[in-house]
């Protein structure tokens, strides 16, 4: 019996073998279907039909139920001015925002710049990652220095 492995090959080389047959497969299969299969996007089909329809009867009033009637620009502008309105128009979207912007931003601050030690006071984990051959009573005793120390 045959398996991937051992038509691919054995290694760190079948990984590289594998990954370059998914990428030309998948390629290929995203030609085909650009080619082969149809639009089924409605406002897309609307927006065709309506462009026949207008190119047949020659009336120029003809709309679609998706068409707007605004240009790509005044689009782009209700866009991004919505968003801002809601979060400077309401309290208390605005607060959360800001409440959330301080929080990621002291976390963004504060990891990169913590040592191993700043790691083992918060969690337990990290206190037994940190000395491999300890037993539990160790990582009890690192717990129980950090969090003397942080409350002094």
């Amino acid at each position: 019996m045959y398996f991937a492995s051992d038509l691919f090959g054995r290694g760190s080389d079948k990984l590289h073998r594998i990954f370059w047959v998914l990428a030309i497969a998948s390629g290929l299969a995203t030609i085909l279907a650009f080619f082969l299969l149809r639009e089924t996007y409605g406002p897309a089909l609307l927006e065709r039909k309506t462009k026949r329809l207008i190119k047949e009867t020659g009336n120029t009033s003809l709309r679609s139920k998706q068409d707007f009637g605004i240009s790509v620009a005044e689009l782009w502008k209700r866009s991004l001015l919505r968003p801002m309105k809601l979060m400077f128009l309401s309290v208390i979207c605005g607060l959360m925002s800001l409440y959330m912007a301080v929080c990621y931003g002291l976390l963004q601050r504060w990891y990169p710049n913590a040592s191993s030690a700043d790691l083992a006071k918060v969690s337990c984990i990290s206190c037994s990652r940190l000395s491999p051959s300890s037993s539990k009573r160790t990582t009890v005793s690192l717990l129980t220095s950090s969090v003397l120390s942080t409350s002094a």
